[in-house]
């Protein structure tokens, strides 16, 4: 459409044309531009379901023309559906990495990845693991956790008969691998059996059959010097991520003074306040907020009235 517009003035008068463009021009303008698509929903895929449960992945894009969307699973078309959505009925067989992609005449985009993961836990597997073992007294013993596959990860719990293991004790402790180590052995000992369990809380929790321990040499042995049978070990870690080093030592009879230093140049410092958490019988150092100028060298240094014994290990803090 058309206006006009007179402007006076002392010369000779003026008439302007100003046009309009219609506003539904503009709005086809901008709108109806063919278009390559683009993501206003970004694929998601939650947290770790049980089997039988939904999971439904939905991803959309805008585009002149309209998309249409494929599916990728593990790399792979994973079905010839074209919606932008897809919904499962959970089976085992489909955890895997999902992307989806939409395209149209001007282009194609292709989401990011997400991981569908289906809760499952398995037997322990024992093949490889003895289940008697024959040991002296005052030895240290380490019983392994058997391997086992689960998702989520799940919680380790030993058992001793019927009676659960859960927090360090003085005649026992747990490794970063949940392993379980058994100090100063008695002639009390014998016969005793021990089992783990692992519960992921989606799945039953399974058990591991039963480990047994057989006392060869029942004698009553009075003192056997310290030994670390657990040494601290080199570490990795990222900023002000809690850090632990681990040393478990044995003796008969159980005593003896742990203590933890930093190796600075040639000075052994003292780890002492708040920075620094000790368990109970002082096996576990936890390092709070560790930067990287906490990296160095730690050590454990175990005093008794036999000669000092002590182990050290690396921290690198990224």
């Amino acid at each position: 459409s058309t206006g006009t517009l007179n402007v006076e003035s002392d010369e000779v008068p003026t008439t302007i044309v100003i046009g309009f463009l219609p506003l539904s021009s503009v709005h086809y303008s901008v709108f109806n531009k063919p278009s390559p698509p683009a993501f206003t929903e970004e694929l998601k895929a939650g947290s770790v379901k049980k089997v039988g449960e939904r999971q439904i992945l939905s991803c959309r894009a805008f585009g002149l023309p309209t998309p249409t969307y494929s599916w990728l699973k593990n790399g792979q078309v994973f079905n010839d559906t074209t919606n932008s959505y897809i919904e499962l009925e959970l089976k085992h067989s489909d955890a895997g990495e999902y992307r989806c992609i939409a395209k149209n005449s001007q282009g194609s985009i292709i989401s990011n990845k997400v991981h569908v993961q289906v809760s499952y836990i398995s037997s322990f597997d024992m093949t490889s693991i003895p289940q008697t073992i024959r040991a002296n007294v005052g030895d240290a013993i380490i019983l392994p956790v058997p391997p086992i596959e689960s998702v989520p990860f799940p919680e380790i719990t030993w058992f001793n008969g019927t009676k659960s293991l859960k927090a360090e004790s003085k005649r026992y402790d747990f490794t970063v691998n949940h392993s379980l180590v058994l100090l100063n052995l008695s002639p009390h000992d014998d016969g005793r059996t021990f089992h783990v369990r692992a519960n992921n809380t989606l799945d039953e929790p399974v058990s591991s059959e039963s480990f047994t321990i057989f006392i060869t040499n029942p004698r009553n042995i009075e003192r056997i010097a310290p030994t670390i049978v657990v040494p601290p070990v080199d570490t990795t870690t990222n900023n002000n991520e809690i850090t632990q080093f681990i040393c478990i030592v044995n003796a008969r009879p159980l005593k003896y003074n742990i203590s933890w230093f930093r190796k600075v140049k040639n000075e052994s410092i003292l780890l002492t306040g708040p920075k620094y958490i000790l368990s109970k019988y002082k096996r576990k150092l936890n390092i709070k907020n560790p930067t990287t100028a906490d990296s160095g060298i730690y050590e454990c240094v175990v005093k008794s009235n036999y000669p000092t014994v002590r182990a050290s290990a690396r921290l690198t803090v990224l």
